[in-house]
């Protein structure tokens, strides 16, 4: 039904053809307000009631205007493209109530008995509106995780809320065990071969290696490798050359390889020389390398300024 036109009146007589100069005029200043203009503010911009009902409604026929209907019971007015009309051309006013209520839904969707409830329609003609607006791809079905046999309707262009679809690791609803391993062991094959990488590294490589459809947001790559970190198989460190928030990641192997390279005795040149005890030359006990590695100067220094007071 047209904004104005009573039950049972024809709706070419509610929309008679305005100035196709005016309409445009109309037209553009709708467009200016991506939230919908309301009657008051083209009130305000010097439109008549009359001629507001009169253009908006042929508009509207024209599928160049979208309808909404305010909770003060008030009208406002959403420009659609050229593209938009022909999408919406000839759908019967049951669908396009259908439509309004699942755009109202977002992302989060909406399922068919909160629409008959909203729209109040039989649920065989909520059915029909579905399929009409499917048809025409602008809606779509999505499976929720957090209702196994439930799907919920929005809008054919938008992602699912992640409350809905369960973010990357589930595929039409179903928890994907095996895209989750194959990630692990990818990060860990590349983290392996280089040695180490940073998050950054890590993200680039499964982006390139088309592993998954998505690409993955950091907090999910870090929550892969933070399974590998709890199963001692990578350890994860900052890095002062890194970008700030990225870190860097290890295999457990080079980790404990480049401990070993911090201590002195690994790149001392007369460690076969080294004895212990025998009142040697060269041992442990006189190494000031070794005793300052271990921090025992600073306990030593400690016990000097001690003493003299």
């Amino acid at each position: 039904r047209l904004w104005g036109q009573a039950p049972g009146s024809s709706s070419t007589a509610m929309a008679a053809t305005p100035d196709k100069k005016e309409a445009q005029q109309f037209l553009e200043f709708v467009k200016k307000h991506p939230h919908g203009a309301s009657q008051g503010m083209l009130t305000a911009a010097g439109w008549e009631a009359e001629r507001i009902a009169q253009i908006a409604n042929w508009l509207c026929l024209q599928g160049r205007l979208q309808l909404m209907i305010g909770p003060d019971s008030k009208p406002s007015w959403k420009y659609r493209t050229a593209e938009e009309a022909r999408k919406f051309a000839d759908l019967a006013p049951e669908d396009v109530l259908v439509y309004q209520s699942i755009e109202k839904a977002g992302r989060r969707g909406i399922w068919t008995r909160d629409l008959k409830n909203q729209c109040n329609l039989q649920p065989h003609q909520i059915q029909k509106a579905l399929k009409a607006l499917e048809g025409r791809r602008l809606v779509k079905a999505v499976k929720s995780v957090q209702f196994k046999n439930r799907k919920v309707y929005m809008l054919f262009e938008l992602e699912p809320d992640k409350e809905v679809s369960g973010g990357s690791w589930y595929r039409d609803g179903e928890f994907d065990e095996k895209l989750i391993e194959s990630l692990r062991q990818h990060c860990e094959d590349m983290i392996s071969s280089c040695g180490k990488a940073t998050l950054s590294e890590i993200r680039q490589h499964l982006k390139t290696s088309g592993i998954s459809k998505d690409d993955l947001p950091e907090e999910d790559i870090i929550t892969v490798l933070r399974t590998l970190e709890l199963e001692q198989k990578i350890v994860s460190f900052d890095d002062e050359g890194a970008t700030i928030g990225d870190k860097i990641y290890q295999t457990t192997k080079w980790a404990q390889l480049e401990i070993y390279k911090e201590i002195p005795c690994a790149s001392c040149p007369v460690f076969r020389d080294c004895t212990q005890g025998g009142g040697s030359r060269i041992g442990p006990e006189n190494c000031e390398y070794y005793t300052k590695w271990l921090g025992l100067d600073r306990d030593v220094r400690q016990d000097d300024t001690a003493m003299q007071f």
